[in-house]
Formats: structure tokens, sequence, C-alpha cells
């Protein structure tokens, strides 16, 4: 415990909540992509368009995001500076995917505003550009805190 409160991490920095919040982001993207291409008829999804362009999106996911997320996670919950790092790269990969998802759905007219599959779609869109934000905002003022207690 000494050497997390030592090393400028763990309880003391408040962003546990960011740790626990990037270990159900990976299991969610552990749990995502097999069901998306392993359960049914994939071609049922949507345009061949859309689809084309979700599957872009496993290599980043899995490459690069996946373990940042782990990363971030374990070095936020140990207290130890490369977890911000990792965070802060995680954080910033979500925020460009979710600009991405949203940019390319608007342009192609996905958003169907008028179903609740729709909705669900855009509100999960918004959630990981204001999650991304919000962890961002977290890592620069936890920094900032600690610079200024020395």
């Amino acid at each position: 415990m000494e050497n997390l409160k030592a090393a400028g991490g763990g309880m003391r920095d408040g962003l546990r909540w960011v740790a626990v919040l990037e270990a159900l982001c990976a299991l969610g993207l552990v749990l995502f992509w097999p069901v998306f291409l392993f359960s049914g008829n994939i071609a049922d999804r949507g345009p061949e368009l859309f689809l084309a362009f979700e599957k872009a999106f496993i290599l980043p996911d899995v490459v690069f995001l996946l373990p940042c997320l782990v990363l971030g996670a374990l070095g936020l919950w140990r207290g130890r500076d490369y977890g911000r790092y990792f965070t802060q790269l995680a954080a910033s990969a979500v925020l460009f995917l979710a600009l991405l998802d949203l940019s390319f759905n608007f342009q192609q007219g996905f958003y169907n505003f008028g179903s609740p599959g729709g909705l669900l779609y855009f509100a999960m869109h918004m959630a990981l550009l204001a999650g991304s934000l919000a962890v961002l905002a977290a890592l620069w003022s936890a920094e900032r805190r600690k610079r200024e207690n020395g």
C-alpha cells in the first residue's frame, strides 16, 4: 500500500474507476467480436458496406486497443505510471474510433432514429465518445493534481 502512495498512484489519485471501466471495456471487446462474427447469419445484420466497415475495426480493436485497455487497467490498479500512458492511448483510440463510427454512420444514413435499435446504436457511439473524453479529462486532472502536490 505504501508503494502505491509513494508512486503517486493507486487509491490516492482517484483513477480506480477508470481501471474498472477499462477492464469492463476489454471484456466487452473479447465478448463482442466472436458474437458479431459467429452468431447467426452475419449478412442479416445490415448492408454490405456497413459490415465491411465494422469488420475493419477488428484489427485495431484486437491488436491495439485491447492491449492498451488491459495494460492501462493493470497499471492504474497497481498505481504504476505506465497505467496512465496506456490509458491515455486507449482513451484516444476509443475517441478516434467513435468519431469514425459517428462520421460513417451519419454519412451513410445508417442511424435509424425511428427505431429502438437505431437509437441504441447511436447512444452506444455517443457513450464511447463521452466516456473517452471523461477518461482523458480524469487523467489530465490527476496529472495536474500530481504536479501541484509535488
